[in-house]
């Protein structure tokens, strides 16, 4: 690939722009936060999802194997806030919330990416589990993410 062809994309923590170069060449994963499901969508929930609905159909274009995952949260003090406001239970509002935003992505045209994390009742398209019910996994995954040696560590014991 020609230096012009390359992939450029700003590195928040190094706070450079930087050559992509996927960990793996053969598939590339990408995680993009969702909204937090408490209202209905605003510009700043849609603006994500077009900049990386961009990004994602340009990386399915140059890579074989792409991987999207976009998280919906389920789980927030403005939820149950805005719930017990409301006088509903928590799920009837995150339900209602979640499919309003599915449905204005669609109406803007966004990819639906191949895996969603979070309340999404009645859209099975894709993996759609309550954030509460995995977040035990989530927790996992956080620690494996940010500890090199892995869940164990070292010595093979919790920590």
């Amino acid at each position: 690939m020609s230096p012009k062809d390359q992939l450029v994309i700003y590195n928040t923590l190094s706070r450079e722009k930087e050559p992509f170069v996927p960990l793996d060449p053969g598939h590339v994963r990408l995680y993009v936060c969702g909204p937090t499901v408490y209202d209905y969508v605003h510009i700043g929930n849609a603006r994500p999802v077009v900049a990386f609905d961009v990004l994602y159909r340009l990386l399915k274009r140059r890579y074989s194997h792409v991987t999207y995952v976009r998280n919906i949260t389920d789980i927030d003090d403005r939820i149950m806030t805005r719930a017990a406001e409301n006088g509903e239970p928590i799920d009837a509002l995150t339900n209602r919330t979640a499919h309003a935003y599915q449905a204005d992505m669609g109406r803007l045209g966004a990819l639906v990416p191949g895996i969603m994390i979070g309340q999404v009742v009645g859209i099975t398209t894709y993996f759609a589990p309550k954030l509460a019910e995995i977040m035990v996994f989530v927790v996992m995954a956080v620690v494996l993410l940010v500890r090199p040696s892995g869940l164990f560590g070292e010595a093979g014991l919790a920590e």
